[in-house]
């Protein structure tokens, strides 16, 4: 393949991936506890490539509710539920209860404690900064809350429930430094109005690269019917 080619091209499948994530994180911008996927762009041999995919854990906006169920966590740290792949990590802390009493997030995954996944029986929940669970004054259970080691070991699959990637050996370890505030939920981290810059951007790169192959693909085309003439 001509090398003026081979780059132009290169560099529509780099911004086709950025487009991707940046319209992932726009169509996220409202989602509880997401977290904005961020692309590293670099060179190789001269050729752009995508360097790195990561995970943007800055923390979002808070908003209250006053709903006891919705808890966020200040600081370093995540809850962790029960999903058949394993345990998960999350910010995304809007809660609630299920028909046997358990602590469940809003796709029905078990939130876990100290005893496994939390289940709550009584009307008076108060969750306490360490995140101790009391109803009705008795003490329920203490939520399980995890961090790793930056970077975190998460694969970018998701943007709000975290697995860690196998590979890289990350044990969990206890979040001492979060904090739990009952009655508020994380907000999204995505910011629009930087995203929607970033797409017009995008938009205006890949164009650049379309009109560089059409006229690679023109210049390549004038040398064959030349030759042939020949």
């Amino acid at each position: 393949m001509n090398i003026g080619m081979y780059r132009a091209v290169a560099g529509c499948i780099v911004q086709q991936e950025r487009l991707d994530a940046a319209s992932m994180n726009m169509a996220n911008s409202s989602t509880i506890g997401y977290k904005a996927i961020r692309l590293s762009v670099g060179f190789n041999n001269d050729v752009v490539q995508v360097d790195r995919k990561s995970i943007d854990f800055t923390e979002g906006g808070r908003q209250d509710t006053r709903n006891k169920l919705d808890l966020a966590l200040d600081g370093d740290g995540f809850f962790v539920v029960q999903t058949s792949r394993g345990p998960a990590y999350t910010r995304k802390g809007n809660f609630s209860l299920n028909a046997q009493g358990e602590l469940v997030t809003q796709e029905g995954m078990p939130v876990l404690g100290q005893n496994g996944p939390v289940k709550i029986t009584g009307h008076d929940i108060h969750i306490s900064a360490d995140g101790t669970i009391r109803a009705d004054g008795r003490r329920v259970d203490k939520l399980r809350l995890a961090t790793f080691r930056r970077p975190y070991p998460f694969d970018t699959r998701s943007g709000s429930l975290f697995f860690p990637d196998p590979a890289t050996g990350a044990q969990e370890e206890p979040a001492k430094g979060a904090v739990v505030q009952q009655g508020q939920i994380e907000l999204s981290n995505v910011n629009l109005m930087k995203e929607m810059v970033r797409l017009i951007e995008i938009s205006t790169s890949y164009e650049s690269c379309q009109k560089v192959i059409q006229t690679v693909d023109e210049m390549d085309q004038k040398i064959i019917n030349e030759t042939n003439k020949m």
